[in-house]
């Protein structure tokens, strides 16, 4: 009897915490629907791009992860308690390939930008340098330049 009132228990905070999960799904989508009425009507920098590129593949991992569990759990109990627990596991390996492949794309991506970021940081060091001897020639070819200007 303890272990039935238990397994009520667990079942019943399961069902709150669906409750709250369609909710949630519910306030993202409406969230979704109200950016994609102002889609085209205001401007994006790259930056704010990838940012919440970033942070979909996030979100979508972890969408992807939750709903494959779900279904597990709702497939085992149809299909009584799996004799061993890899039969449980195996129908989660789709799930988990396309997260790590998610995440390896997000990985070059990200490698990509620094990349790229570090190319234009060597570039404008190279400016500066340029710019510095510049400014010391100037001051060189001008005996009149106060010095006290840059300090």
């Amino acid at each position: 009897m303890k272990q039935l009132e238990e397994e009520k228990n667990i079942l019943l905070t399961g069902l709150d915490i669906v409750d709250k999960a369609r909710d949630w799904y519910h306030k993202q989508v409406v969230h979704v629907e109200e950016k994609q009425k102002y889609v085209g009507k205001t401007s994006y920098n790259d930056s704010n791009l990838e940012s919440y590129q970033e942070r979909m593949n996030f979100q979508k991992a972890r969408v992807n992860e939750v709903n494959q569990q779900l279904k597990t759990l709702m497939e085992s109990t149809e299909k009584g308690f799996p004799l061993h627990m890899n039969l449980a596991m195996r129908s989660s390996t789709n799930a988990d390939e396309s997260t790590v492949k998610m995440l390896k794309d997000q990985n070059r991506q990200l490698t990509q930008e620094i990349s790229q970021k570090s190319d234009k940081i060597a570039q404008l060091e190279q400016e500066k340098s340029s710019l510095i001897r510049d400014l010391f020639d100037a001051r060189a070819k001008n005996k009149n330049y106060d010095d006290t200007t840059f300090m």
